[in-house]
Order: C-alpha cells, then sequence, then structure tokens
C-alpha cells in the first residue's frame, strides 16, 4: 500500500523536495539533488523487497498518472539602457568652440590727423638758367581730415618739400653762386576712394592751395685780384605766394584702435616767382620760377570716430 502511495505522489507532483519523498519511502524524481537521491533509495528499498513484483507492475499501469507541467519560466530581464560615454568613464564630449566675435567695422564719419615724411623730387631748371646740381630733397606734412564717408573726404594740409640746390657759376671759375631752394604750401585736399575693404581704401585726390619758396643764397667770390683772399656772403628770404594745383594717389591701411599707415604719391605745380628775393629789404637772389615737384610719403593716420563720439553713453 505503501508502494503504490509512493508512485502516485512522484508521477502527480514531481516538483516536491526529494525529502518529502523519502519520508514517504517513494523514488526519487530524476530531477532531484544528487544528495538526496540515496536517502530516497534507502527508503523505497524495503518496500520494494517486501511487495511481489507482479503486484507492483498491474498497480503502476492501473493507477492514473497526471500530466507533468513544467514550471512557467519568469519573463527575460530587459537589456539594460546604453550607457552615456561620459557615465562609463570615458573623456568627457569637447564643449563646441565659442563664436568668434564679429571684426569691428570701420568707423563711417571720422576726424583724422595725419603726417607723413618721404622724399621730393624736383622737375626742370629754374628761370634763372642756373645748373642744378641737386633735384632731390625731404618732404614732410602734416594734416587734418574729415571722412564725410567712407567714400570721399576733405581736408587741410600744411607741407615742405626740398627743392635741391642750384648753383652759377661764373667765368672767372673762382665766383660761384650756390642757392639751396625749398617749397612750402597749404593745400586743401579732397579725396574719393574708389576701392574700400574693411581693412583699407585706395583714394584719388585733388590738392589745391597756395604756396611760396624759400631759398638761401650763398655767393663765393675773391675779392683782391691779386691776392687770392675768397670771401662767402649769405642771404636768405622767402618769395611771394602763389597758386598750386596737384593731384595724388595714396591708400590707408587699419592697423586697428583707430590707427591706419597711409601712403601718397603726388604731382605738384608750384607757380613760384621768378623775380628777385629780398633779405631785409635788399636783393638777396632770383626766384625759380614755376616749378614742378613728385612727392612720395608715408606716415601715419589716427581716426577718430566721430558717430561713436556722439553716441548717448
Amino acid at each position: 500500500m505503501r508502494s503504490r502511495l509512493a508512485l502516485a505522489l512522484a508521477a502527480s507532483a514531481p516538483f516536491l523536495a526529494p525529502v518529502a519523498l523519502a519520508q514517504v519511502g517513494g523514488p526519487v524524481p530524476p530531477a532531484a539533488s544528487a544528495s538526496a537521491a540515496p536517502a530516497a533509495s534507502s527508503a523505497s528499498a524495503p518496500a520494494a523487497s517486501s511487495a511481489p513484483a507482479a503486484s507492483a507492475a498491474p498497480a503502476a499501469s492501473t493507477a492514473p498518472v497526471a500530466p507533468t507541467v513544467a514550471p512557467a519560466l519568469p519573463p527575460p530581464a530587459p537589456s539594460p539602457a546604453p550607457v552615456p560615454a561620459a557615465a562609463s568613464g570615458s573623456a568627457p564630449a569637447k564643449a563646441p568652440p565659442a563664436p568668434r566675435p564679429a571684426a569691428e567695422k570701420p568707423a563711417e564719419h571720422t576726424f583724422s590727423p595725419e603726417a607723413t615724411i618721404g622724399a621730393a623730387f624736383r622737375l626742370g631748371s629754374p628761370a634763372s638758367g642756373a645748373t642744378v646740381t641737386e633735384r632731390q630733397g625731404v618732404a614732410y606734412r602734416l594734416g587734418l581730415f574729415w571722412g564725410m564717408s567712407r567714400s570721399w573726404a576733405v581736408g587741410l594740409q600744411y607741407s615742405r618739400a626740398g627743392a635741391g640746390a642750384d648753383i652759377v657759376k661764373y667765368p672767372d671759375s673762382v665766383t660761384s653762386d650756390k642757392t639751396e631752394r625749398g617749397i612750402h604750401s597749404v593745400l586743401a585736399e579732397i579725396r574719393a576712394f574708389p576701392l574700400r575693404w574693411d581693412s583699407g581704401r585706395v583714394y584719388l585726390g585733388l590738392l589745391l592751395g597756395m604756396s611760396h619758396e624759400y631759398a638761401s643764397h650763398a655767393a663765393t667770390y675773391n675779392p683782391n685780384p691779386i691776392q687770392p683772399e675768397f670771401r662767402t656772403d649769405r642771404c636768405g628770404g622767402a618769395g611771394s605766394s602763389s597758386l598750386a594745383l596737384g593731384a595724388g594717389l595714396g591708400g590707408d591701411y587699419e592697423l586697428g584702435g583707430g590707427f591706419a599707415f597711409t601712403g601718397r604719391v603726388a604731382f605738384l605745380g608750384h607757380r613760384l616767382t621768378d623775380g628777385a628775393i629780398e633779405d631785409h629789404g635788399s636783393p638777396c637772389l632770383r626766384g625759380a620760377g614755376t616749378t614742378s615737384m613728385i612727392t612720395a610719403q608715408a606716415g601715419f593716420r589716427y581716426a577718430i570716430d566721430l558717430d561713436k563720439a556722439n553716441k548717448p553713453k
């Protein structure tokens, strides 16, 4: 009887613990652990020996066997979410670079002092017919300009250009007159800028004003023809003011902070006097007459932004 009960329990509940089956003397199901197998076999051994084999077989065939139901499996665990690179310990992502500030636009309306220095070259010969020994000289210029826009500017300037020197030799090859000349001018200039960039401009200029000549004269002679005794008399003076007209080609290159590098090549014609130039009321030398000059100069300009100055703070 006990053997039949053990067989029924083993067929209907295979998932029961091996220890419970051992207490009733039934066989251990195959899924049980290895440690419970000896206990189950020892408990069922006397029952198997006391019962006849023929009676066990019909009981196994006639006893109802419940179907084996597999235990339900738990649902699969969800896959882990992807870990960001920064959380997994790798190097943090670089922040996008900050946008560069926009380049400052050049000012439209400006007030600009400028100063340049360079060289001057004299064309032609003086009205006196003297031999020109030096045609070049130093030239410099100081000016103030009002920029009406990036396309136009007007200004006033003072310039001085060395006009070289000329010499007159007399037939005795001993007496000579040497004259060094310079031209001083006050000129108005209007500039048009046909080519413009944020970093610079190119302009054409028209100049109109007044100029005069300043000359120094040195006469070397021998007043004693019997015994050489050379003397040098010096005098100097300025001629009368006359018309000056010219044109120029120049440009600016912005350096930042209002400063700019500027340069210009100009051609100027001066209608100077060809009469006597006096020194303290006494005639000293003869004027150069109409003179043409080419100047090439470079320097710096500082632009004051009138728009920014007029904005309320």
